[in-house]
């Protein structure tokens, strides 16, 4: 679900560069100035208010009307506090279509290792962005999350171990999203989650049945990711 890889990494740097002549970072810049899009509320919408449980689901449909729809159906479901629009770099326009519609916001589910990728996050219509504590250094990560909160938005910072962790506290992460990269139960998630202070939100961004989403949300975590 939420897995990155060396070769998404390369490939993901390759688009970036070929975008980025085509609209050059001043350019993109300017173009705020007739941005219709104003960031919404996105920790209010995460937090999780007494016992309520709360979902993220994970739209991968790349067809505008289609996509558009699905949006459109999952606002319905009073649970869904957000929507994570996974998209391909060359179709992130596709963001600006939704938001026109939507209350909710939405998470650009594109990696982001650049500040040019967070400009463009803000242009097209996203109130949240990812950043992967394993592949970033701490003065990487770090900058790149000042950034994201200078142009106002908010960034879900990836984990996958205690070392992410320790990384992504030091450069000042309130949003976290647990994810294993290998298998996972309740102990794994309730050790890490120990580690979390209080005033951090959590995600569980590993796939979670059913049956067991009482069970994790009594470990402390605020929301649930998962499939459409």
């Amino acid at each position: 679900m939420f897995k990155i890889t060396d070769k998404i990494i390369n490939e993901s740097k390759i688009e970036l560069e070929k975008r980025k002549k085509i609209f050059p970072y001043d350019m993109l810049g300017r173009s705020l100035a007739s941005n219709p899009f104003f960031p919404k509320e996105v920790k209010k919408n995460l937090q999780r208010s007494n016992n309520e449980i709360k979902f993220m689901p994970i739209i991968k449909e790349e067809k505008e009307e289609k996509l558009l729809q699905q949006a459109l159906d999952l606002e319905k479901d009073k649970a869904n506090c957000a929507l994570c629009i996974e998209l391909q770099p060359q179709n992130l326009q596709n963001l600006s279509l939704i938001r026109r519609y939507l209350k909710l916001p939405l998470l650009n589910k594109q990696l982001i290792f650049d500040e040019y990728q967070i400009l463009e996050s803000l242009v097209y219509g996203a109130d949240f962005i990812l950043l992967s504590a394993k592949f970033l250094n701490l003065k990487e990560l770090k900058r790149l999350l000042e950034f994201t909160r200078y142009l106002g938005l908010e960034a879900l910072v990836l984990i996958n171990d205690k070392e992410d962790l320790s990384k992504a506290i030091f450069a000042g992460a309130d949003i976290l999203g647990i994810y294993f990269l290998q298998t996972f139960n309740e102990v794994s998630y309730k050790k890490i989650i120990s580690l979390i202070p209080n005033s951090k939100i959590i995600l569980a961004c590993n796939t979670i049945e059913k049956n067991e989403i009482e069970k994790y949300q009594n470990l402390g975590i605020d929301v649930f990711c998962k499939d459409k």
